[in-house]
């Protein structure tokens, strides 16, 4: 394993346009960029895998990453994380506020950056407490992002879960360092294992995914 997954961290994504490439010479060089739809898949799930079940590395993480995922961004406020993950190369990017003015804002800001209602949904809900809006958003998403306080993390941790796949990830930020500790418990006690934390300053960002079964 250590001697044939760094060439392949090495080579074969492609940070330009994203995606991986499948046609490496021995050294590395691309000699074919066509990127194969099922080639790009098996990629993802061998990065993904591994850091689910062999070792949190963050360059597995980071790898698995690479284009085309659908985002659900819970409290999306202006939109601005849900617009740049779609710049990011994120194949669609749902936005829930629970401010009815956010939708406007955010489906404003998204028209700026040309992207629009086929790529960019924003609707106005309380996922926390509305069951209802929690079954409406279910689904698959690949990432799922919370960019708020961590008064509204702690409560939203034991929604989170409902629209996670084994496969998918959830980054939380926004969290002071001193809440920290409470935020990772409550992720843990709803049925998450924590992959990795950042802290910059005061502020804390966490990525987790659903325990392992």
């Amino acid at each position: 394993m250590d001697s044939v997954l760094p060439f392949w961290l090495e080579h074969s994504q492609d940070k330009t346009y994203g995606g991986y490439f499948s046609c490496l010479d021995r050294d590395g060089s691309v000699y074919d960029t066509d990127k194969f739809i099922w080639l790009q898949g098996r990629e993802v799930w061998l990065f993904s895998m591994l850091c689910n079940k062999v070792e949190k590395r963050k360059e597995w993480l980071d790898c698995a990453i690479q284009g085309g995922e659908c985002v659900l961004d819970l409290g999306s406020g202006s939109g601005i994380l849900s617009i740049t993950a779609i710049l990011l190369g994120a194949a669609h990017a749902t936005g829930v506020d629970i401010d009815p003015k956010a939708e406007d804002i955010a489906r404003e800001n998204a028209a700026i950056n040309q992207i629009f209602a086929d790529r960019f949904t924003a609707v106005t809900g309380d996922v926390i407490g509305d069951k209802a809006m929690m079954e409406s958003l279910k689904g698959h998403y690949d990432v799922v992002l919370a960019n708020i306080v961590a008064d509204v993390i702690i409560p939203l941790s034991r929604v989170v879960p409902e629209f996670l796949q084994e496969d998918s990830i959830f980054i939380c930020s926004g969290i002071l360092n001193t809440r920290l500790p409470e935020v990772l418990d409550a992720l843990e006690k709803n049925g998450l294992q924590i992959l990795s934390t950042e802290q910059q300053e005061d502020w804390c960002r966490v990525t987790a995914a659903l325990l392992e079964t």
